[in-house]
């Protein structure tokens, strides 16, 4: 989780310029489970910076270049295909459990009105 606490850019992890935190929850249980870093203007324009930077050497790779790449991204996501699939669980829990608790309220108070006529 420190990792959470600094950005990627330009190949490094680095400390955010604004040193602002935000909680992260789990939603399931409400519990706070780490921290993340948040950032400012001034974090925004550093990632833009390097991202140009960046830019004008890989707009001149090769295909092939360009596919081992992909290829490795693809090989990296799947040996952590665990660990994501368990985050985007965790997170997409309480969307679900909201619009279950809205949909039987609605369903409740539908049923409600309709027996009152």
């Amino acid at each position: 989780m420190d990792k959470l606490k600094k950005f990627y850019i330009n190949g490094d992890w680095v400390d955010p310029i604004a040193n602002q935190l935000f909680p992260v929850v789990n939603p399931a249980t409400e519990k706070k489970i780490g921290e993340v870093a948040m950032g400012g203007s001034a974090d925004v324009d550093r990632a833009v910076d390097a991202a140009q930077i960046a830019f004008r050497t890989f707009s001149v790779t090769s295909k092939a270049e360009r596919l081992y790449l992909l290829e490795r991204l693809k090989e990296i996501t799947l040996a952590r295909f665990e660990d994501l699939a368990q985050a985007m669980s965790t997170e997409m829990v309480r969307r679900f459990l909201w619009r279950v608790v809205i949909m039987r309220t609605l369903l409740l108070v539908t049923c409600k009105v309709s027996s009152m006529h």
